[in-house]
């Protein structure tokens, strides 16, 4: 989870598996503790940041500075992801080019 979320978010000591689960500080704060409505939230970037596209109490709780802040969020790391995905596509290219380049040297040795 990026760390400028905790703003927005209500931990728990909850767990799914191996993941953290929090609260959206809006819903906790309007619907309460307690209620049936409180939804719990995988704690990572991209489950936070879809529910608070989709979340009514969200949108209402802050003004739009703030949600732009929270949705560059995403931005930024959707971009370093794209470029991670990408530097490692590009990695296994460069490898399957070498082997292939270094296997037709080989065939074009003279034999003994």
């Amino acid at each position: 989870m990026v760390q400028s979320l905790k703003n927005y978010i209500v931990k728990t000591n909850k767990k799914s598996g191996n993941n953290n689960l929090c609260y959206c500080k809006a819903c906790f704060t309007k619907l309460g503790k307690n209620s049936l409505k409180l939804k719990t939230i995988i704690d990572k970037t991209e489950r936070l940041i879809t529910h608070f596209k989709n979340c009514r109490n969200f949108h209402d709780a802050y003004d739009n500075d703030e949600k732009s802040k929270v949705f560059a969020l995403a931005m930024k790391k959707s971009n370093l992801m794209e470029v991670n995905t990408n530097d490692s596509s590009n990695q296994q290219l460069l490898l399957q080019r070498d082997s292939v380049s270094s296997r037709s040297s080989l065939s074009s040795l003279p034999s003994q």
